[in-house]
């Protein structure tokens, strides 16, 4: 392989394995704990009083 190609598939593996890091830590997109929490639970609430 040339030498170009080399430096091309450890930059890939560079990349790669920094976006699997951020991917666990959870920094590629916006963490909000309680998302769609109160949401589901007022959902499930009216459907649950629907059915009495």
């Amino acid at each position: 392989m040339g030498k170009t190609v080399e430096q091309s598939l450890k930059q890939i593996e560079r990349l790669y394995q920094s976006i699997l890091k951020r991917v666990f830590e959870g920094k590629l997109v916006p963490q909000e704990p309680n998302e769609g929490v109160l949401e589901r639970i007022r959902y499930e609430k009216e459907i649950h009083e629907k059915n009495k």
